[in-house]
């Protein structure tokens, strides 16, 4: 066997159908990037964190929040809409996370994700 045979791709099974294989890493300069966030609990904190660290101008749609999130928005580091999620928010947005434990909210983020063609987590 060759080196060339050790490599990952030599063990991958191009005849599988495309459901069985696995997610493919994507990577995103979101520098500068306006990044919706919609919902104030934990994963909404971890997602702001993530996001800030990668440059990314960060804006939540949420009613409440966190403490930390309010703390940031008071810094100015991200911007908090302190209400409900509407139709259309996600429209000048490159990047939207879901936040929510409610199903309509999360099915309106991502048919407007789909609508404006904004990436959607």
């Amino acid at each position: 066997m060759h080196n060339r045979d050790r490599t990952p791709e030599s063990r991958m099974n191009l005849n599988t159908k495309p459901a069985d294989n696995p997610l493919y890493p994507v990577n995103l300069d979101i520098g500068g990037k306006r990044c919706l966030v919609v919902g104030g609990g934990s994963v909404a904190a971890r997602k702001v964190k993530a996001l800030l660290l990668c440059g990314g101008q960060v804006q939540i749609i949420s009613p409440h929040a966190l403490e930390m999130i309010s703390r940031l928005a008071e810094e100015g580091r991200i911007e908090w809409l302190k209400r409900a999620y509407r139709a259309g928010d996600a429209k000048e947005a490159f990047l939207i996370f879901g936040a929510t434990d409610d199903p309509k909210v999360q099915k309106q983020i991502a048919e407007d994700a789909a609508r404006y063609h904004v990436l959607l987590n």
